[in-house]
């Protein structure tokens, strides 16, 4: 394989720029702590005083930190992070949105090619996350118990992406869009609280990434079933399509013990 020197050029580059950038916080963390010596000093002298200590040290104290996070996780079941229901319930419902906007994100694209251009696609798909935006501004002002308020919005969410259905142009869509965004953002943020307030501790990350995972899956199924849905059906049959992700989601809601969130204040 033939060596990409331009490639190598930058990785050099950049790891002088991170050499320094780790000689210079170690200065500083000196004269804020008001010590003579760095964490790489005392390793590399602890092994030898002589001219390689330095060396010594910068090696050491990688390892040394790799080591201590080793020790400070304790092994576990791989999937041990999914074991409360607050989590598997957040993963299902995160998998019944991603349905929903996989599907819709197809037929978008769909209904716009029979209104006037398949471009004007990216109106109405701009115009559902800007109503995304708008109601998180507004959420963010409006204090309820997390649980409670999931459900409202998942309930109004399934409803907002039936109306699209009696769309006749891209201006219509574009508003009903906008409409139908305004859940989002703030069932997204009342299901990370869920994860912050249901996970084991220390698997809060592990449990984001879990969720990322299933909104991922959800939407390549939706993108996937809802354009052969397109082909083989209709535009109509896609947005079904996310209908039925967004009542998957809904449900899920429900079934929420009115604990797994805390109370927004």
């Amino acid at each position: 394989m033939p060596i990409d020197r331009a490639r190598t050029a930058r990785g050099a580059l950049a790891g002088v720029i991170a050499a320094g950038a780790w000689s210079a916080q170690a200065q500083l963390d000196m004269r804020a702590f008001g010590v003579d010596y760095s964490d790489e000093a005392l390793l590399g002298k602890a092994v030898t005083r002589g001219p390689a200590w330095p060396v010594v040290g910068f090696a050491l104290h990688p390892a040394l930190q790799s080591r201590r996070t080793h020790e400070a996780r304790p092994s576990r079941h791989p999937l041990a992070a999914l074991r409360p229901s607050g989590v598997r319930l957040v993963l299902a419902f995160s998998i019944g949105f991603g349905l929903a906007f996989g599907a819709v994100e197809v037929a978008l694209p769909a209904f716009a090619e029979d209104h006037g251009g398949r471009s004007l696609g990216a109106v109405a798909l701009s115009a559902w996350s800007a109503g995304s935006l708008f109601g998180g501004l507004l959420a963010g002002h409006a204090p309820e118990n997390g649980v409670r308020r999931l459900r409202i919005l998942s309930g109004l969410f399934a409803v907002a992406l039936l109306v699209p259905l009696a769309a006749d142009s891209m201006v219509t869509m574009s508003v009903l869009m906008f409409m139908a965004g305004m859940p989002i953002a703030p069932s997204f943020a009342i299901t990370y609280g869920i994860i912050e307030h249901t996970a084991i501790p220390g698997t809060q990350a592990e449990v984001f990434g879990w969720a990322s995972t299933a909104i991922v899956t959800g939407i390549a199924f939706g993108a996937a079933v809802g354009g052969n849905l397109i082909t083989h059906v209709s535009v109509d049959a896609s947005f079904l399509l996310a209908v039925a992700g967004s009542v998957v989601a809904a449900a899920v809601a429900l079934g929420m013990p009115a604990g797994a969130a805390p109370v927004t204040r």
